[in-house]
């Protein structure tokens, strides 16, 4: 069994793009199917309103975002993804 990796990267031709990437949950039990470790340095919590609309970015590290509640969707110049509870967007 795999979780879904969602990407976001800068392609070769300088464009953003998605791909997906499985992470293999090959540990714990059939009752909890895990992930090896992951490393992780830090974390922060958010809550956006709704309706709230960001201007266009790029984040200075890479980052995961995990929806608790709510919807986000991400727009890149020819494909929008969305995003809903349980979902997580690296």
């Amino acid at each position: 069994m795999d979780f879904i990796k969602i990407m976001l990267y800068t392609a070769a031709d300088g464009r953003a793009k998605w791909r997906e990437e499985p992470i293999a949950l090959g540990e714990g039990n059939p009752q909890s199917m895990l992930s090896k470790v992951l490393a992780a340095s830090g974390y922060q919590l958010r809550h956006s309103p709704v309706g709230f609309r960001s201007q266009w970015h790029c984040t200075p590290q890479p980052q995961w975002v995990f929806i608790l509640a709510g919807e986000m969707e991400i727009g890149l110049e020819r494909a929008a993804r969305a995003a809903r509870p349980g979902d997580a967007v690296p």
